[in-house]
């Protein structure tokens, strides 16, 4: 609805998984704010955690749009509680302004792991000129 992925539907999905037919979910991607403009509300993104936490899976953020999301009037929450909630998350810079970039922030110390090895192996680490 709107764009937004809600916590019964991934739940629903789960609930579909029958067997080794079907594909071992293991991350839910949402966008804030989404493709079509509207702002996940505090509610909504700590319901979303809780579906992943308790079935095992990541919760990742794009924020290629957060700082529009987060300057929202109808946006209840800041920066910081998006570190409560996600294992991932980015901050955009491209369509925010900046020449070019974006920071990742990892919550999930299990993801540390070879993080820039796994970078390097899909073309994103810039090489080295040093």
């Amino acid at each position: 609805m709107n764009g937004k992925l809600r916590s019964l539907e991934i739940e629903h999905i789960l609930n579909q998984r029958s067997g080794e037919h079907m594909v071992k979910p293991k991350i839910v991607y949402i966008s804030n704010s989404t493709e079509f403009g509207t702002i996940y509300n505090k509610k909504e993104l700590e319901n979303i955690s809780k579906i992943c936490k308790s079935n095992g899976l990541f919760l990742y953020i794009d924020g290629a749009r957060l700082g529009s999301a987060l300057v929202a009037e109808k946006c209840d929450y800041a920066i910081d509680f998006l570190a409560k909630v996600a294992d991932v998350f980015t901050i955009g810079g491209t369509k925010n302004g900046a020449l070019f970039g974006e920071a990742i922030v990892i919550n999930n110390t299990t993801l540390h792991e070879n993080f820039r090895y796994n970078l390097k192996q899909r073309g994103a680490l810039l090489s080295n000129f040093f």
